[in-house]
């Protein structure tokens, strides 16, 4: 065991993920959102997409829990349905494509994600339109498949 956690520690970049998750908690902690924009250009640079993406959904799987309660009570739960069944459609073949594409192709892919959406935000890009059943069910696929492919399924909700 000890020979195990040895190895561990002396993974390359060890620090650096350590220091990326962090600083995604911290965002994710002042702004509900962002871990996988902060995490995943610093962990992609050590670890192979699926690792990365693997260490990401176990970090982000405990921040939703304390307000999981409240949150359900004040929920428009047809269109989290909605969102959720796009989702499971999409996702499939987002995690497909990931695991044929190239780990520099990850790499950029994710690394223009974090720097787009934030500018994106800044600009004011926002859809206005109503908010219709199948313009939710394109939503969860969209952010499904980006989840599978980039491990970033929160830009187009």
């Amino acid at each position: 065991m000890s020979d195990l956690l040895t190895e561990a520690l002396t993974y390359p970049g060890l620090g650096w993920i350590a220091l990326g998750a962090l600083i995604a908690g911290a965002v994710r902690g002042f702004s509900g959102f962002g871990t996988a924009l902060v995490f995943l250009p610093v962990a992609g640079q050590f670890l192979s997409p699926i690792w990365a993406l693997t260490v990401l959904t176990v970090m982000d799987a405990f921040g939703p829990l304390p307000t999981l309660r409240k949150t359900v009570k004040s929920a428009a739960l047809k269109d989290v349905q909605r969102l959720w069944f796009g989702m499971v459609l999409a996702l499939p073949l987002g995690l497909l494509v990931l695991t044929q594409l190239d780990p520099w192709v990850f790499r950029t892919l994710v690394s223009v994600a974090a720097l787009c959406v934030p500018l994106l935000l800044l600009a004011g890009l926002r859809y206005t339109g109503p908010m219709t059943p199948p313009v939710m069910l394109a939503t969860g696929a969209a952010s499904g498949f980006l989840g599978g492919v980039a491990g970033v399924p929160g830009p187009p909700v």
